[in-house]
């Protein structure tokens, strides 16, 4: 009979393929080992023992992100929502254990989408460029990232950290002449109306009490609040357009010379 002809690994030869034992002697087989041939006659063949090998990636089980949505750490843009959507992941990153080992696997391979390590694909870009500048590994600038105060998250980080109380009750600005954030451009000043108003600034925001670089809210108004009557805004609005001021502005120009000679600002009191 012709031999199977087996093309996956069998757990048992069949009786087709076996071999016959070779003849052995009672009196050596027990006084020696089988010969070679008994000992592959009676052979089976077990199924081989897969053993995976130890990852080198460990630090991905005790990863924050593992409870969130995978889509969160990769945004599908880089501006409105989506920015928005990069930070929320960063936010998960920077309250992860493995933050660092994630940061550097990622710089090591080269990862150019998603957010990791809470570093999104441009900030990884930059710090390669960086990293070929200073003649240092990708990993190494990672590491040195990681070292530096991270960026503000929010206008309100912002603001907090761009802004010192002055004597007076003033407020200076000490950051950037213009912040961008999540797409867009602000001044000082529109960043600070916004943050109070909750809604952007119409046309220029600007100081109405003697301090004309003073940041803060309650002393900033924009081109619609300073049209509105009565108000000192609405006086000098009157007179830019050649108009007789209403007597409700007049008045309310005339209340805030005073409290400016009394106390500094044009501001009534909260």
């Amino acid at each position: 009979m012709d031999r199977c002809d087996h093309t996956e690994l069998p757990t048992e030869a069949c009786a087709h393929c076996r071999p016959a034992p070779a003849p052995i002697k009672a009196a050596a087989a027990s006084k020696s080992q089988p010969t070679p041939e008994a000992a592959r006659a009676v052979k089976t063949y077990a199924p081989r023992k897969l053993t995976r090998p130890t990852e080198p990636d460990d630090w991905r089980k005790q990863a924050a992100c593992a409870k969130e949505d995978p889509d969160l750490h990769f945004p599908e843009g880089t501006t409105g929502r989506h920015l928005l959507q990069a930070e929320q992941a960063k936010d998960v990153c920077r309250r992860c254990p493995v933050m660092l080992q994630c940061r550097a696997w990622a710089m090591e391979t080269r990862q150019d989408h998603g957010v990791w390590g809470a570093l999104d694909e441009a900030e990884r870009r930059s710090i390669r460029r960086g990293a070929r500048r200073h003649s240092i590994s990708p990993a190494e600038a990672a590491a040195k990232k990681a070292s530096q105060p991270p960026k503000p998250s929010t206008l309100q980080d912002i603001f907090d950290a761009g802004t010192a109380r002055l004597h007076g009750g003033h407020l200076a600005w000490t950051g950037k002449a213009q912040i961008r954030f999540d797409g867009q451009v602000y001044t000082p000043k529109q960043l600070c109306f916004l943050l109070d108003r909750g809604h952007p600034s119409t046309g220029r925001v600007m100081s109405d009490c003697n301090v004309s670089e003073c940041v803060l809210p309650q002393h900033l108004a924009d081109t619609a609040e300073r049209s509105r009557c009565p108000s000192r805004s609405g006086y000098q609005r009157h007179l830019r357009l050649g108009e007789t001021p209403c007597d409700g502005c007049r008045n309310a120009n005339t209340d805030a010379d005073n409290r400016l000679r009394r106390t500094g600002t044009t501001k009534a009191a909260a």
